[in-house]
């Protein structure tokens, strides 16, 4: 699992699975054990904490389970910004 990795409150579905994991698909993090890992994730869970977003394009399911996708929150595509903002 890696720093672009999170669980969603509502479970997602495609092509016959399901699950709240998701991966923010082109989000080149540090994975667990890396250094900067911790960082990432404090920053990406504050943005995202108890916040709505919007997963679209799937693109595949990694070994972790998570769905592979574009997510959006407050109309921004997160696969174009970096989860510093």
């Amino acid at each position: 699992m890696d720093g672009a990795t999170f669980r969603v409150e509502e479970f997602w579905q495609w092509e016959g699975e399901n699950g709240n994991l998701v991966r923010i698909r082109g989000q080149g993090t540090p994975g667990e054990g890396q250094p900067g890992f911790g960082e990432v994730k404090l920053r990406l869970m504050q943005r995202l904490f108890g916040e709505r977003v919007t997963l679209e394009n799937p693109r595949r399911i990694d070994p972790d389970g998570a769905l592979v996708c574009d997510v959006y929150h407050q109309g921004q595509n997160l696969t174009e910004s970096s989860c510093d903002n």
